[in-house]
């Protein structure tokens, strides 16, 4: 597992969501969060 240190890299990962999901609603957003968390878990 990776660990993410630091703000850069928390910023990194924030841009990513946004980038492919900024204009989603947040129940799209959540929907896609837990379908990766599941795919995680």
């Amino acid at each position: 597992m990776t660990v993410f240190e630091g703000e850069a890299a928390a910023d990194r990962v924030a841009a990513w969501f946004i980038e492919r999901w900024g204009s989603a609603s947040a129940a799209t957003v959540n929907a896609r969060l837990n379908a990766l968390s599941s795919a995680v878990g």
